[in-house]
């Protein structure tokens, strides 16, 4: 997912152009608009606005990476909530995986496994900064997340995975 932060507050961005970054909340913020209508096609309530690099404190992706038997793996598709349980497509392309953790072939060097939470060990976030000019040198950040606080972290940041209840 990519994000930006604008006067101060993390938000996700829905599309990017030169100089012109959408940025949506669900919640009202100063120098948002809401969106009239609705957004998307279930209506919701929404609040937008376009903005210039300028107006950007931070541009920037992040990608979580679950761990999982001691490696970090990237995920294949979003995490799925069934009941209060959270499931992770993880993604390889090492034969390892495949023979020795249970991944399944999904075509050629493309494996995945689909592993609950209880398996994971914990999370790495890895947030890349976009390569516009004013945040190409920022510095790329890694968060580690450790297993008791994983599901929290889950919960607090669903737009990083696209969590999708399955309920």
């Amino acid at each position: 997912m990519i994000f930006a932060v604008y006067k101060g507050k993390k938000y996700e961005v829905i599309s990017e152009r030169p100089n012109q970054t959408h940025i949506i909340s669900p919640t009202p913020a100063p120098g948002l608009e809401l969106v009239e209508g609705g957004f998307g096609s279930k209506k919701l309530t929404m609040y937008q606005r376009v903005c210039t690099d300028d107006e950007l404190d931070n541009l920037y992706s992040e990608r979580i990476y679950p761990l999982y038997h001691g490696t970090y793996y990237s995920l294949s598709d979003r995490a799925r909530s069934r009941g209060n349980v959270f499931y992770f497509e993880l993604s390889s392309s090492d034969r390892i995986d495949l023979e020795e953790n249970g991944f399944k072939v999904i075509e050629p060097l493309w494996y995945i496994k689909i592993v609950p939470e209880s398996e994971i060990e914990g999370a790495k976030i890895v947030r890349t900064p976009s390569p516009i000019e004013k945040f190409k040198d920022f510095p790329i950040e890694e968060e580690l997340i450790d297993k008791a606080d994983f599901h929290q972290w889950i919960l607090d940041h669903p737009d990083t995975t696209g969590l999708c209840y399955e309920d």
